[in-house]
């Protein structure tokens, strides 16, 4: 595949199904996907989704592979904006994308112990927050990612043009 969030997409299928993503058919898409030279060609999109695939299951690394979730992690944080959001763009004024910046944090949901990742959650739903919602894939997006960190989305305030969230 030429994009990690196809290996990351089909790592989650097959898991899904009941199938270890080492092993698929013969191929050893984990070993794949981390070792791709193309893991920033679609900016944050492939690290958040890498990071997304190995915790679907608790996967280990491939020895040796050229990515793993520490710096999987450190990708993600470098390219966080200045405004808190993420975007596809490396620019560090780039304007933000709500959905990519709530998969950013269902990605790094786990990761809260760490006291940088803490902190650039903090940012990014921070940026959220600031944000208008037009459409339920946003609301929809910023749900799961606020539910993965275990916030209370019908808290006030998370609420947006007087309807909270799930409203």
């Amino acid at each position: 595949f030429r994009l990690v969030t196809d290996y990351a997409r089909i790592i989650l299928a097959v898991t899904a199904w009941g199938l270890h993503a080492e092993d698929v058919f013969g191929h050893n898409l984990l070993e794949s996907m981390l070792n791709s030279e193309n893991m920033l060609l679609q900016g944050v999109n492939g690290p958040s989704h890498a990071l997304l695939a190995l915790d679907s299951y608790g996967y280990e690394e491939p020895e040796g592979s050229a990515w793993n979730r520490e710096k999987l992690i450190s990708e993600i944080l470098r390219l966080q904006k200045r405004h808190g959001g993420y975007s596809l763009s490396e620019r560090p004024d780039a304007a933000g994308d709500i959905d990519l910046t709530a998969m950013v944090l269902q990605a790094l949901a786990p990761y809260q112990e760490q006291r940088e990742v803490k902190r650039a959650a903090d940012k990014a739903i921070s940026w959220i927050l600031r944000q208008s919602f037009d459409n339920s894939e946003s609301m929809s997006q910023t749900i799961l990612a606020f539910s993965s960190l275990e916030l209370d989305v019908t808290d006030q305030i998370f609420e947006k043009l007087e309807n909270s969230l799930l409203q």
